[in-house]
């Protein structure tokens, strides 16, 4: 019929003919009996919505947790599955990413706590696509769990495959300056610059880290010596690399000079040619 006040035609409101409209106003081309379908079935997958929306964090929570059970299978499939939702993950990311890097690492040593190598490729696949920083990686692998192996392994993994990106901006700038590639110097040496303070952030990180959990363990006890091992072993490593932060280490990292022990640890590298 038409509206008394207007003139203009109604809406149907009975037969199978009739019309409703969807949430902008616009005319639905499904029939009520299917929409109606759609939704229960929506609510039985997903359940309700909460009355509140997530907070950032929560939902990076859920979107790592399904692609961790989605790639779990073998690398690989983890690799196809993170490249498919590498842009989800990083248009997520907010600028500062500290607390939403946590909650993904965090999810990621609790999906694969069973077994250390899958631990290690996942991490290190996220850190090569840019979600996850090497720094959040290594700081949470050493304050959790500081005497597991898998933990100190990502470590060893994290700072190889860190350096070897630096080694690599090294050679890139050394190749274009060779060839007197003016074009591209310039990005070589951004990204060189950039791979050595990548570095020196991650040493900083590591040895602080180990330094605050040497404190934490008692004189005598075998974790206390598993680290100084560590940190000797390490620093040794790659002393060509941070030899600056050997040497002043007491300076910027204040608390190794309360413990001779660690001071000692360090002094000793120091001395190394």
């Amino acid at each position: 019929g038409y509206h008394k006040e207007n003139g203009t035609k109604g809406t149907e409101t009975s037969g199978e003919n009739q019309v409703s409209k969807d949430e902008a106003g616009e005319p639905s081309s499904e029939p009520p009996s299917k929409r109606q379908k759609l939704t229960i079935h929506e609510l039985e997958e997903f359940g309700e919505a909460p009355p509140q929306p997530l907070g950032l964090e929560e939902v990076a929570g859920l979107v790592i947790g399904v692609i961790l059970q989605q790639g779990h299978k073998t690398p690989t499939h983890m690799a196809k599955v993170l490249d498919g939702h590498e842009e989800v993950l990083m248009k997520l990311k907010p600028i500062e990413s500290s607390s939403y890097e946590q909650v993904l690492v965090k999810a990621v040593f609790d999906f694969w706590k069973s077994s250390g190598l899958r631990l290690e490729i996942t991490l290190d696949s996220l850190i090569q696509r840019k979600v996850l920083s090497p720094q959040v990686v290594a700081e949470y692998a050493l304050s959790h769990e500081l005497g597991d192996p898998n933990h100190w392994n990502v470590v060893k993994r994290v700072t190889r495959k860190n350096l070897e990106a630096s080694q690599a901006a090294n050679l890139d700038l050394a190749v274009a300056e060779k060839l007197g590639k003016e074009d591209v110097l310039e990005k070589c040496r951004l990204q060189r610059d950039t791979a050595i303070q990548s570095d020196a952030r991650l040493f900083m990180t590591i040895f602080t880290s180990m330094v605050r959990g040497c404190e934490g363990a008692k004189e005598g006890t075998t974790l206390r010596s598993t680290l100084l091992s560590r940190i000797l072993a390490l620093s040794r490593k790659y002393l060509a690399h941070i030899r600056p932060l050997v040497n002043d280490v007491e300076s910027q990292i204040p608390s190794v000079r309360n413990n001779p022990d660690i001071a000692a640890v360090f002094k000793l590298v120091s001395s190394l040619t």
